[in-house]
């Protein structure tokens, strides 16, 4: 295992849930996607800018998977920050949309011990 990606996991499992998160969770290639950007119009002021500029990211992932890693940026010994760590740093009074494919024993601690709002995805691939 990388040692980046030991970095996340342990970002990922200590990060701080807040009651007003909302979390969407689904299976990968279940929808994942069209749901945040419905989530996201909803909560928006301005519904057409927010798929355009949203702020939601995947908390497991890093921004090696983000299409413009400037826009993300890099820790001091250039290395990639998380979702997680891009989440946690996002301003108190800024309500913050999460996306994972992680199954539950994988997600933050303190999910289970706060009262976010999670939605789960699921596809029958039918």
């Amino acid at each position: 295992m990388h040692h980046e990606q030991e970095d996340i996991e342990e970002e990922v499992k200590h990060m701080t849930i807040r009651d007003d998160d909302v979390f969407i969770n689904a299976y990968i290639k279940s929808g994942n996607h069209w749901i945040c950007a419905i989530v996201e119009a909803i909560l928006n002021e301005n519904p057409e800018n927010a798929v355009i500029h949203s702020k939601a990211r995947n908390i497991e992932l890093g921004p090696i998977d983000h299409p413009d890693l400037f826009e993300v940026g890099l820790t001091k010994n250039n290395r990639p920050f998380s979702g997680a760590h891009i989440m946690e740093n996002m301003p108190l009074t800024e309500q913050r949309v999460m996306r994972s494919h992680l199954r539950p024993e994988f997600m933050p601690d303190m999910l289970f011990e706060t009262k976010p709002k999670v939605l789960y995805a699921a596809s029958s691939n039918a």
